[in-house]
């Protein structure tokens, strides 16, 4: 029943949401990476929902707003990106920790994400004695030694998450992953459906 109600909930644009995860009572860490606006009202949600302490971002703020390419759209991206900054910043409590992503404005970033921590480069972060190594892209492109617990990144599936020695390797392009920080227990969440679609700008312009 639980697998036709997360498929179900998938495709009607919302995000599964296990009782499992509803009730964790240890300290949790959120991680996301490469959000279109459409999803921004669903990431409100789940956050709104399972109260995470610590919240990352690997980059690509406003997704379908390829900023890189099309400069131009920048007053498109700050409107959303202040959307995005009620969502992460505004409306918790968490530690919000932002790894810049070649789409995204710097300057406007971190103007108006002056309560968060903002990284331009390949970041090790101590969160509750475990090391983060957070950044856009997948070591696979930085080719960058790690010896953390986990590296966060998300940019493309030039790696895919796994482990690896000592380290946990979390794409967030592929899912969005909650993480027990007392246990060590990853939890795998569906984007809503058409996030990928939207990503591509498949409904608006081209990449």
């Amino acid at each position: 029943m639980s697998n036709f109600q997360r498929i179900l909930t998938r495709l009607t644009g919302g995000i599964y949401i296990p009782e499992s995860v509803r009730h964790i009572k240890s300290k949790t860490l959120l991680h996301v990476s490469d959000t279109p606006a459409m999803i921004l009202s669903n990431v409100k949600m789940l956050i709104k929902t399972i109260e995470p302490d610590y919240i990352v971002h690997t980059g690509d703020l406003i997704d379908n707003i390829k900023l890189e390419l099309y400069p131009n759209r920048k007053e498109d991206y700050a409107k959303q990106l202040k959307k995005l900054k009620l969502v992460l910043q505004d409306s918790n409590n968490a530690r919000v920790i932002i790894a810049l992503g070649n789409h995204d404005d710097p300057d406007l970033v971190r103007s108006l994400f002056s309560k968060s921590e903002i990284y331009d480069s390949p970041t090790d972060v101590n969160i509750e004695n475990l090391i983060f190594h957070i950044n856009h892209y997948s070591p696979k492109i930085t080719n960058l030694p790690q010896n953390s617990d986990y590296s966060l990144f998300g940019h493309d599936l030039s790696m895919n998450s796994h482990v690896e020695g000592i380290t946990t390797y979390l794409n967030g392009i592929e899912n969005i992953h909650l993480i027990n920080l007392e246990t060590k227990e990853l939890h795998r969440l569906d984007y809503p459906s058409g996030t990928n679609d939207s990503r591509m700008c498949k409904h608006s312009i081209g990449i």
